[in-house]
């Protein structure tokens, strides 16, 4: 290439049925795809070859495509030298889901020399032929006309949509209505479960009497209002004897279980299996004898 002279366009370009072939200023442009006729999703293979003098540098500029093709996978061969220069070398996996695409664009390859010089050359459209994935069944199909329009609310959906307004409206009144309330476990129930849970657990003597004597006590604070858990036993003993709620009997067996309990807690005497079994035994006794009668409920609630 004379790099003094006028740049000036002489190109002579040879097309074939599947590829282009230009040259100007010494450049020489391939360009073949592969295959030319195909169906909507096909991959195609394109190929762009150039020869360049020595110096020369070549730009193949695109994006993410050529036109309506997308470049789904590419592969670049740049500057090898040749006897008759340095080849340049790009290939392209395309598809397209353009069937109305006629051509491949003319593919426009950049250069410039050590001068500063540059220039373009583009390379002639490749003529192609695309199917469609329904083929000629869309030329066959009759299509309908485009209704008129439909309004949005009619008498008759107006009235379905203030029906499902209104039942759904009784719904919830009927469900905020009739719904049980949640029944709350009276302290029977609960010491009752407490005390199922203490037997099955492996506990020792202590750790055992303790839990023990907090259910036995929760249970009398909440069923008879006596202060009991924040107590000492003296404390609580002498409490619960102004308390006409417990009978006297119920009271010394409750002052007797409290002292055993409170003694082996303290390390003073040794508890097995069997005694820890006879102390959930009167734990659950006295719960049951001290239960409130439906009489006795009611007399309170008069009260």
């Amino acid at each position: 290439m004379n790099l003094l002279f006028p740049i000036l366009f002489s190109i002579a370009t040879f097309t074939t049925a599947d590829s282009v072939q230009s040259v100007q200023d010494d450049v020489s442009l391939n360009v073949s795809l592969e295959p030319t006729s195909f169906t909507v999703g096909d991959s195609l293979l394109l190929q762009v070859e150039a020869i360049a003098p020595d110096g020369v540098q070549l730009t193949l500029p695109f994006e993410d495509g050529f036109g309506s093709f997308v470049v789904t996978d590419s592969t670049t061969l740049l500057d090898v030298p040749t006897n008759s220069g340095r080849r340049w070398a790009w290939s392209f996996q395309l598809d397209t889901f353009d069937a109305q695409t006629t051509a491949l664009d003319g593919i426009e390859l950049s250069w410039i020399d050590r001068a500063g010089n540059s220039g373009q050359i583009v390379s002639e459209p490749i003529d192609v032929t695309i199917t469609s994935v329904a083929g000629n069944a869309l030329q066959e199909m009759e299509l309908r006309d485009i209704k008129g329009s439909i309004p949005l609310l009619s008498s008759l959906g107006l009235w379905t949509i203030i029906s499902l307004i209104v039942i759904a409206i009784a719904t919830i009144v009927a469900w905020f209505l009739f719904r049980k309330p949640k029944q709350e476990r009276s302290p029977q129930e609960k010491a009752m479960l407490a005390l199922q849970e203490l037997q099955s657990d492996n506990l020792d003597a202590k750790s055992f009497y303790t839990v023990l004597s907090r259910i036995v006590r929760t249970y009398i604070e909440e069923q008879f209002q006596i202060k009991a858990t924040e107590k000492t036993t003296r404390e609580f003993l002498i409490a619960e004897k102004e308390n006409p709620r417990l009978e006297h009997r119920d009271r010394k067996a409750l002052a007797d279980f409290l002292v055993m309990a409170d003694l082996i807690k303290f390390a003073k005497f040794e508890a097995t299996s069997d005694s820890k079994d006879e102390a959930i035994s009167y734990a659950e006794q006295f719960i049951s004898c001290t239960k409130p009668t439906h009489d006795s409920q009611r007399v309170e609630a008069a009260a």
